[in-house]
Parts: C-alpha cells; sequence; structure tokens
C-alpha cells in the first residue's frame, strides 16, 4: 500500500480509494450521490402510493367478487347451494310453523282425551256406588243390640202422663252399646243436650227409596261421632246408646221420616 498524499487540514485520503473507479468518474462521485439522495425520497413515496393504489383496486373487487354468501337454508347448514333463496327460507320456516302446531294440536287432543277419560272413569266409579246403593236400599241394618220396647204409634207418654204419638220405635240396649247407621246417606242434622226431648241425636238421609224420600233418625244417644254433611255407610258407626234429653232408661229412638212425615221405621228396618 502507497503511502498517502493530503493537504494540511484535509480528511485522510487512501489512495485505494482512487484506485476503485476510474478518475473521470471520481471526480463526479459526490455530485451523483446527491442527486441520489434527492430522488430517493420521491421514488419510496411513489412506490407507496402505487401499492395503495393497487390494494384499494383489489379490495373492493375481492369483497364484491368473494364476500358476498348468500345465506340460505342449505348454507346454515353447511351446503352452499346458491339456488336456496329467502323465499325457500320463508318457506322452510312456515313448514316448521305448520309442524309444530300440529304437534301442538295432538298434544292438546291427548290431553284432553286423558281428561275426558278420567272424568269418565270417576263418573263410572259414582253409577257402581249408585248401583250399590240401591241394591242394598231393600234391606236396612238393626241398628243396635236389643228389642223393641216400644213401637210407633199412640200412648200415653211414660214421663208427660199424656196421650201422644210415639213417633219411632224404642230398642232397648245396655248404656253405650253403639249404634250403626242402618242405611247409607249423608248426616243432615245433628242435635246436642236437651234438644227438644231428643237428646244427642242425628239424622242421615238415604235419598230416594221407592219413589219416596227416606231419612232415619238416631235419638237420646250418650254421644255421637259423625257430623253434618259427612257421607255414611249402611253399618258404620254413628254413636253410642244413652239416656239424654226426654228419657228414662237407656234406649235408642229410632225415627224414620218418609218424604219429611214420621213413618214406622219397622216398614223398613228389620230384625
Amino acid at each position: 500500500m502507497r503511502k498517502m498524499s493530503r493537504r494540511v487540514g484535509a480528511p485522510p485520503r487512501y489512495a485505494y480509494q482512487d484506485e476503485t473507479l476510474p478518475p473521470a468518474l471520481a471526480r463526479h462521485r459526490p455530485r451523483r450521490n446527491r442527486v441520489w439522495a434527492a430522488l430517493s425520497p420521491a421514488l419510496v413515496g411513489a412506490t407507496a402510493a402505487v401499492t395503495l393504489l393497487g390494494s384499494v383496486a383489489i379490495v373492493p373487487s375481492f369483497a364484491a367478487n368473494s364476500l358476498i354468501i348468500p345465506v340460505t337454508a342449505k348454507t346454515i347448514a353447511g351446503d352452499s347451494d346458491p339456488e336456496v333463496t329467502i323465499a325457500d327460507l320463508a318457506a322452510e320456516r312456515q313448514a316448521a310453523l305448520e309442524d309444530g302446531s300440529g304437534a301442538i294440536e295432538i298434544q292438546l287432543e291427548a290431553t284432553l282425551l286423558a281428561a275426558h277419560h278420567k272424568r269418565e272413569a270417576s263418573q263410572t266409579s259414582l253409577i257402581k256406588t249408585e248401583i250399590t246403593r240401591l241394591r242394598n236400599l231393600s234391606t236396612f241394618l238393626w241398628p243396635t243390640e236389643g228389642g223393641v220396647s216400644s213401637g210407633f204409634g199412640w200412648r200415653i207418654h211414660p214421663i208427660l202422663k199424656t196421650r201422644r204419638l210415639h213417633n219411632g220405635a224404642d230398642i232397648g240396649g245396655a248404656c253405650n252399646n253403639p249404634i250403626y247407621a242402618a242405611q247409607s246417606g249423608i248426616v243432615v242434622k245433628t242435635g246436642t243436650g236437651y234438644s227438644g226431648g231428643s237428646g244427642n241425636n242425628v239424622r242421615i238421609d238415604h235419598g230416594t227409596i221407592e219413589g219416596n224420600n227416606i231419612q232415619t233418625a238416631y235419638l237420646h244417644m250418650t254421644r255421637f261421632v259423625v257430623k253434618i254433611g259427612q257421607r255414611v255407610d249402611k253399618g258404620d258407626l254413628v254413636g253410642y246408646v244413652g239416656s239424654t234429653g226426654l228419657s228414662t232408661a237407656c234406649h235408642l229412638h229410632l225415627s224414620l221420616y218418609k218424604d219429611g212425615v214420621g213413618s214406622d221405621p219397622l216398614e223398613y228396618v228389620k230384625k
């Protein structure tokens, strides 16, 4: 390497720097560098503008041609058949609604039919109960132990000593013997205490028997075990023999009313 030659105060310069280019070009290099430096930003800006314009032109085209996807029943299901239209979707929706409506109607009909069958079963049970009751109406149960000590009809009252209609039959028995319903029916009346001489008493409506409304009453009880509105079957316990009210000893006074009029209970009640 040759020694460099330079002026005083000038930057160092090496000989090989001038040897890489011909002397003529080496003299004009600084001016070329300045021109290139001035042109470079403009070229970069132009390149960016061209790129941007190209992008703007490409994106609308892509959006117009590639992103317009028809929304159809098949695309929703994963099949992009372009033949399916909004009208097809509406038709499918209408069909689905009609199917749902049909299913609801079928369920409603099934519910109504089940309710009808339940009502029919209930009515059948009531009819069977009534048939059983009607079959049993021809015979009454003897209500308590003991025989008749005084029957239905006119007599001298043992306490009042006056001639009065004995509106029933006295059935003698021990105190607190159980008293049973002579026939099935509904309790329509109860009384406690003196009750006009009847003492603790119960009346049962047995409904219509052979065209007449029949009721039985049980008087002078020690106590009773039923209440108004209660349904009792023939043979159910209603109370116990006593001597409450206008009575001389423990017994059951059994009364019977035919269409509201006192009648002989032994016409129906047989021992």
